[in-house]
């Protein structure tokens, strides 16, 4: 039988087994004790990227401002830092939240981002692939961030459907037509 703990060797033999028992406790509970905390993504400033941060600070950190927060949005609570009180924090998070977690500030840099983005080259499924992710990072912020259901708009779709290939932007508008001819077809 292992002992789970080392309080739990009571006579104090010395034989090949117990020691050996005992470098493996304590190889376990250094492992525990070296594992490292998890920590929040570091955050620079960026909209898109604050509501996520947000949620990781809540569940991680209470603390230690200085260590998650970097450019804009660490000069903008800079003289909170140094105080070590739950004012402070709580002013720093306000600050925060106030600057960056605006859901109109957050859906203009959405919209801003889309209408940047360059145009997907012919057969570039890299290009492709990241258009995509950033549509779908939209769509699952649409759930909580109201302005951005004006990407729902038909014109919205038609300014991001130019930023496919041609034979991409073709297969699309079969797709819509067929959707289309569906949805009057079931109201017949």
């Amino acid at each position: 039988i292992y002992p789970q703990d080392e309080r739990e060797i009571t006579q104090p033999q010395i034989s090949g087994d117990v020691l050996e028992r005992l470098a493996d406790l304590m190889t376990q509970r250094h492992a525990r004790e070296l594992l490292p905390l998890p920590e929040p993504e570091t955050f620079s400033g960026e909209l898109l990227h604050y509501p996520t941060w947000k949620k990781s600070f809540d569940t991680i950190v209470e603390e230690e401002l200085q260590l998650i927060t970097t450019g804009e949005a660490k000069e903008t609570i800079s003289g909170l830092l140094a105080l070590d009180s739950e004012d402070a924090y709580l002013e720093a998070r306000k600050i925060l939240s106030d600057r960056f977690g605006n859901p109109y500030l957050i859906a203009n840099a959405y919209k801003k981002k889309i209408k940047e983005w360059p145009n997907v080259p012919p057969n570039d499924g890299i290009s492709l692939r990241k258009f995509s992710d950033l549509l779908v990072h939209c769509q699952a912020a649409m759930t909580e961030i109201h302005y951005l259901q004006a990407l729902n708009d038909p014109e919205e779709n038609q300014k991001l459907v130019r930023k496919l290939p041609r034979n991409i932007c073709d297969r699309w508008g079969r797709e819509v037509d067929q959707w289309l001819n569906r949805k009057e077809t079931c109201k017949e």
